[in-house]
């Protein structure tokens, strides 16, 4: 599964990726547009999902922004 983010005002995939078809291995983002031709490129069948009322209600953008960040690379 993946993660839509805004980070530094661009729109970005966030996920944990090793597959051979992917630039970068481990937790990273891709901005939309080039995540978009990788997962074509992939094969990919993709749903973009948004969060319910309730769950969007409890997502604090920022603590995700700051685990992402530690994260990435990893």
């Amino acid at each position: 599964s993946a993660v839509v983010l805004e980070l530094d005002g661009e729109k970005y995939v966030v996920e944990s990726q090793d597959g051979w078809y992917w630039p970068k291995f481990g937790i990273q983002r891709n901005k939309w547009k080039d995540w978009v031709k990788y997962a074509d490129n992939a094969d990919f069948h993709v749903a973009v999902l948004p969060l319910s009322e309730e769950k969007r209600a409890k997502f604090n953008l920022t603590a995700a922004q700051q685990w992402f960040e530690s994260m990435e690379g990893y």
